[in-house]
């Protein structure tokens, strides 16, 4: 999961992590933040603090990490958003067959991605039901949202 502001991004460490195990192409500050931070079981979920614009900006417009916001739509539009992705998961599955190693390469690393923002959002939802709960980073120049119970 992902928080955006003006002046730093926030991602959570199983998420670089992951990021990172993908090679695919990243800001070499990411990829050294990843080796300079010790991810467990334990502190999987924290989230580590970005503020050198290039990071900002690849976190922001990576679309496969979650942002925190999503936190404020209502279960039946995850629901939506999941059935979309699993959709494209199903489209990807029908290209990969009849593709050439080139291109099923690429399409195994977007169906993994998919597959990893399917179970974001999975798990967002079970924070929205408060059988999850993550520590937020404190941010003195935006106010976080409260998760609601309904």
């Amino acid at each position: 999961m992902k928080i955006i502001n003006k002046e730093n991004a926030y991602i959570q460490k199983k998420d670089l992590l992951y990021l990172v195990s993908l090679n695919i192409n990243i800001p070499n500050t990411i990829k050294d933040k990843i080796n300079e931070v010790k991810v467990n079981n334990k502190n999987k979920d924290e989230f580590i603090e970005f503020n050198n614009s290039d990071e900002i900006e690849f976190i922001k417009n990576f679309k496969y990490i979650i942002d925190y916001n999503y936190i404020e739509l209502d279960e039946d539009e995850l629901i939506k958003i999941e059935f979309s992705i699993r959709n494209k998961m199903n489209n990807i599955k029908e290209k990969y067959t009849n593709s050439s190693k080139s291109k099923s390469i690429d399409l195994a690393i977007e169906y993994d991605l998919l597959e990893y923002k399917l179970y974001s959002i999975n798990e967002l939802i079970m924070l929205k039901k408060r059988n999850l709960s993550y520590k937020l980073p404190k941010d003195n120049n935006k106010k976080l949202k409260k998760v609601k119970n309904k």
